[in-house]
């Protein structure tokens, strides 16, 4: 690895651990989350299981008593992916190239592969679209087309005016990260995609869906929070990991970010498994943007019109999460497709909060899966 390339990893590094820090701030999070099933003996059963090939993931309705929800148990089966070198990794296209849609409220930066009914990905607090598990984008090109992008003043989506207006403390909202979202599925001429919204993203999904359900075909909520006062504080020992009180920072994020069973494969390979076009060059993330993301998401915890008319929506809707999430409580799962009318709900036995990262072919399959 060369002197370059080095300082980039380590720059990715750092950044994702801010990314998760802040998230802390607004996650439903049990503090058992991380307790629960620690030990070598886990590590061992997922290495056994690396020659399987059954998702590690079930369907269940969204509407039975909580215990019934509880139950359900499926083990992981999946071979760990995140250290796999796929051929077909989108990035690795030498066409594929970055552009950029010029807004009022800025320039949003995305790329566009894959063939199919398109699907739109919005990605989570801090993060750039280089965050997603590109092999999860090579399972979904597949079958779909595939837009990623950077939210406002992040990454580069940020245009002359973005650095001034961060620098200035500019306020937005939830509200203006989604339309931003639907200025650009308008832009890009898409008719209903698919809308997957993870983590931050997922609240940025649901800001759309209940404000503009008309541009949306599915809807699609992954490991995210529910919004309004539904949620549970975080846990202190969890946030001390998450603000850096440790002497490893990075390794100690990886254990909250990953079940027991994928730590070996998160610290190894986390880095080489995000999607990282050659063009894409990341723009350092201003402090005054991640204040204001900040806000933002404090301000979710009294997002109680977003849940009511969750209520009311039509949108098939689909619920993901890992049941070992330890940054968003799997809670949040089942008070969502609680409240959204006949949502599907899928639970990842054996996943934590990036899921995308753990089980990229069982995620993109658990998408189009039949209603």
């Amino acid at each position: 690895m060369d002197r370059k390339e080095t300082s980039r990893t380590r720059a990715a590094h750092a950044g994702h651990v801010g990314h998760i820090a802040r998230i802390a701030h607004v996650a439903l999070m049990m503090a058992c989350a991380i307790a629960g099933g620690l030990g070598l003996a886990d590590t061992a059963a997922a290495s056994d299981a690396s020659t399987a090939t059954t998702p590690a993931h079930t369907t269940v309705p969204a509407t039975p008593p909580a215990a019934a929800l509880a139950a359900s148990h499926v083990p992981a089966t999946d071979p760990p992916a995140m250290c796999t070198r796929r051929l077909d990794r989108p990035e690795r296209d030498p066409s594929l190239r970055a552009q950029t849609l010029r807004t009022p409220g800025g320039a949003i930066a995305y790329y566009r592969f894959g063939k199919g009914e398109p699907i739109v990905l919005v990605t989570g607090y801090r993060a750039t679209l280089e965050e997603w598990d590109a092999n999860f984008l090579a399972a979904l090109a597949r079958r779909h087309e595939v837009i990623v992008f950077d939210n406002r003043g992040v990454g580069q989506s940020r245009g002359a005016g973005d650095d001034a207006a961060a620098d200035a403390g500019a306020n937005f909202g939830i509200e203006d990260m989604a339309h931003d979202t639907a200025t650009l599925i308008r832009a890009l001429g898409l008719t209903r995609p698919t809308l997957l919204g993870w983590s931050m993203g997922g609240m940025i999904a649901q800001q759309l869906a209940v404000d503009q359900p008309e541009l949306i075909g599915r809807l699609v909520l992954l490991s995210t929070q529910a919004p309004g006062r539904q949620g549970v504080p975080v846990s202190p020992p969890v946030l001390a990991t998450l603000d850096g009180h440790s002497p490893h920072p990075y390794a100690d994020v990886m254990r909250v970010l990953f079940p027991p069973s994928a730590q070996p494969a998160a610290l190894r390979c986390f880095v080489d498994a995000m999607f990282r076009p050659l063009d894409y060059a990341a723009a350092p993330f201003p402090p005054r943007t991640a204040a204001v993301q900040a806000r933002l998401l404090e301000r979710w915890r009294d997002a109680e019109r977003i849940y009511a008319h969750l209520r009311h929506l039509s949108l098939p809707t689909t619920v993901i999460a890992g049941r070992q999430d330890a940054i968003l409580s799997p809670v949040n799962a089942t008070v969502l497709a609680r409240a959204v009318p006949h949502a599907r709900l899928v639970w990842f036995d054996d996943g934590g909060h990036a899921l995308m990262y753990q089980y990229p072919d069982a995620l993109a399959s658990a998408l189009d899966a039949p209603r």
